[in-house]
């Protein structure tokens, strides 16, 4: 079997699929385990990117829950004093802040007079 290298160092396998979790540490986990007599690399890449997009996900929920708490009435009103952590804030930019239509973006870029 020939490994891949990079500059003369082997690639581990979590670099070589791309991944962030260590793809050996859980084929020795499947293999000590005994889900089956033989256990293949390619199961051990399959189940690793599986739990790292899974964790993933779970890591992104915080955000969901607050956009949905805070844009149902009744939840925004029971859970209104509640922190929900790694939730953000909820995306807000006040009408005096935002231009206006084709008003602000017909007006002469030089024309600084303000006496008109």
């Amino acid at each position: 079997m020939v490994r891949q290298t990079r500059g003369g160092k082997h690639l581990s396998k979590s670099t070589r699929a791309g991944l962030v979790f260590s793809v050996a540490r859980l084929q020795s986990r499947l293999k000590k385990d005994r889900y089956s007599e033989r256990i293949g690399v390619g199961a051990a890449v399959f189940m690793t990117a599986l739990v790292e997009y899974m964790v993933a996900e779970v890591l992104e929920l915080p955000r969901h829950i607050l956009l949905a708490v805070r844009s149902d009435e009744e939840l925004s009103k029971i859970l209104g004093q509640v922190t929900i952590a790694q939730g953000g804030v909820v995306p807000f930019v006040h009408s005096v802040l935002e231009k206006k239509g084709k008003a602000a973006s017909a007006a002469p870029e030089g024309d600084t007079n303000m006496s008109k």
